[in-house]
C-alpha cells in the first residue's frame, strides 16, 4: 500500500527514512528551480537583444537580472496557485519544444559538419565572441578523471524514479507489463533525442561547445530566436508545476520536525459510502482510497472524465495522512515566496547552468536513483529474495556511493566554471 517514495522510505527505514526522501525531493525541486531560472535567463537575455540600442544603456551582467526578475514576475501567480490541473498539458508541450530544438540544431550542425566555419561563445564576463571552429573532432577526453564530470548529467537526465509510483497509479490497468513498457518507451525516446543533439551540438561547436547550446549561436539568428522563444515559454510554464512539489514537500518536512501544526481537516467519515465520501472535496487534506468496480474501470478505459467512485475510505496508518497533508493559504504563500525568493537570488548568482545540474546530478541524484532504492529494497524484500540479489543491491550501494563522492569532490572543484569553455584565440566581438 505504499504507493509513493515518501512512504517507501518510511517503510524501510521508519520515520527518518521518510524525512530524509522529503529533504531529497526538496532539493530536487528546488535545484530544478534555480536551473530553470539560469536557462530562462540564458534563452530570454538574446531575445531581449533585439531591442534597439538596449546593450548601449544596460551591462549584460545588469540585463540578465532584469530580463531574469522580470520573467520571474510574470510567472509568479501561477506558482502561487493550489492546483495547476490546467496546466497539464504540458507534457506534450515539453516534448514538442525539445523536439523543434532538436530539429533546428540538427539542420544548422548539418549545414558545417566537416567545414570550419564561424560561431559564437560568451565569455567569463558575459561578452558574446565570434570563434573560428575547425572540423577536428575527437573521439575520446584527453582526461579521464575530467570524463566523470558527465556521470551526473546523467543522473539529471533520467531522474524519473520518484515519480515511477505516481505514474504507476495513473495508468487505467496499472499492471507491472504495462508499467515497464511505459518506461522501456520514455528512456527510449529520451535517449534518443539526447543523443541527437548532444552530437549534433558538438559537431556544431566542437570543443567550445557551451553548457547550454544555444549560447553558441548568435543573438540575430531567427530560427534559434524561435527556438529560444519556444523553450523558453515552455520552461515558463514548467516552472510552476516543479514548484508546486517543492512548496509541499518543504511544508511536509517542516510539519514533521514539529516546527508548525498540520491544519484541522474537513469532516469526513472513515469508512463509509456516502455521498461526501465518494466525492471528496477537492480542497480535503486528507488521503483517501477510493474503490472502483472493475467492470466500470474496464468501461472506462482511455477515458479521463465519468468514472465514479463505489466507496472510499481514509488509511489510519497517521503517516499515511501526514504525507497528504497541504499547507494553509497563508502558508503556501509565506511558503512559495521564500521558494521563489531564493531560487531567484541564487539563479542571478550562478555563472553556468552546468554547474548547478552538476551539483544536483552528483548528490542529490545518485541517491535518489541509486543509493536509496537499493537500501529500500535491502530493508523491505531483505534476503528473502535470494543471497545473490542481495549481496549485489549492497555492491550497487557501496559503488554509487563512491562514485558519487568523485562526481561530487569534482563538481567542488568546478563551481566557478563559466557558462562556456575558454577561448584562447578570439576572432573578435559578436555583435
Amino acid at each position: 500500500g505504499r504507493d509513493t517514495f515518501e512512504l517507501i522510505g518510511h517503510a524501510a527505514l521508519g520515520e527518518c527514512g521518510r524525512k530524509v526522501t522529503i529533504a531529497l525531493v526538496l532539493a530536487i525541486c528546488w535545484l530544478a528551480l534555480i536551473a530553470y531560472a539560469v536557462l530562462l535567463a540564458d534563452l530570454l537575455v538574446p531575445l531581449v537583444d533585439f531591442v534597439p540600442d538596449i546593450q548601449s544603456h544596460v551591462s549584460n551582467d545588469n540585463l540578465r537580472v532584469l530580463t531574469l526578475c522580470g520573467a520571474m514576475f510574470l510567472l509568479s501567480p501561477m506558482c502561487y496557485k493550489n492546483g495547476l490541473a490546467a496546466l497539464s498539458f504540458m507534457c506534450f508541450a515539453s516534448v514538442g519544444s525539445v523536439v523543434i530544438v532538436g530539429i533546428v540544431i540538427v539542420y544548422r550542425a548539418y549545414l558545417v559538419a566537416g567545414t570550419t566555419h564561424m560561431i559564437h561563445s560568451v565569455s567569463p564576463s558575459r561578452d558574446v565572441i565570434s570563434v573560428l571552429v575547425y572540423s577536428n573532432y575527437k573521439w575520446w577526453p584527453e582526461d579521464w578523471v575530467q570524463a566523470l564530470y558527465v556521470f551526473p548529467m546523467f543522473g539529471v537526465s533520467f531522474m524519473c524514479h520518484f515519480n515511477a509510483l505516481p505514474t504507476h497509479q495513473e495508468l487505467s490497468r496499472p499492471t507491472r507489463p504495462r508499467i515497464r513498457g511505459v518506461l522501456i518507451l520514455t528512456m527510449s525516446v529520451t535517449c534518443g533525442l539526447y543523443f541527437i543533439i548532444g552530437v549534433a551540438g558538438y559537431l556544431y561547436a566542437g570543443d567550445c561547445t557551451c553548457g547550454n547550446i544555444l549560447l553558441n549561436f548568435g543573438s540575430n539568428d531567427l530560427s534559434i530566436a524561435f527556438a529560444r522563444a519556444i523553450l523558453g515559454f515552455v520552461l515558463m510554464l514548467n516552472f510552476p508545476l516543479i514548484c508546486q512539489p517543492c512548496r509541499n514537500a518543504l511544508y511536509r518536512l517542516i510539519l514533521g520536525c514539529g516546527c508548525c501544526a498540520n491544519p484541522p481537516s474537513s469532516d469526513a467519515p472513515d469508512a463509509s459510502a456516502s455521498q461526501e465520501c465518494r466525492q471528496p472535496s477537492s480542497s480535503s487534506q486528507e488521503a483517501h482510497v477510493h474503490v472502483y468496480l472493475r467492470e466500470s474501470m474496464e468501461a472506462h478505459v482511455g477515458r479521463r472524465m465519468g468514472l465514479e467512485a463505489l466507496d472510499a475510505f481514509r488509511p489510519k496508518d497517521e503517516t499515511v495522512q501526514q504525507s497528504a497533508a497541504m499547507p494553509t493559504r497563508t502558508q503556501r504563500y509565506l511558503l512559495t515566496t521564500l521558494i521563489l525568493a531564493f531560487s531567484l537570488m541564487i539563479a542571478c548568482c550562478a555563472s553556468s547552468v552546468l554547474v548547478v545540474w552538476s551539483i544536483l546530478g552528483s548528490t542529490v541524484c545518485f541517491l535518489v536513483g541509486l543509493i536509496l532504492p537499493a537500501m529500500f529494497w535491502r530493508r523491505i524484500i531483505g534476503i528473502s529474495a535470494g543471497s545473490r540479489w542481495y549481496g549485489a543491491a549492497g555492491v550497487l550501494v557501496w559503488v554509487t556511493s563512491l562514485i558519487a563522492i568523485m562526481c561530487t569532490v569534482l563538481t567542488i572543484l568546478k563551481l566557478d566554471s563559466p557558462a562556456c569553455p575558454p577561448v584562447k584565440h578570439p576572432v573578435s566581438p559578436a555583435f
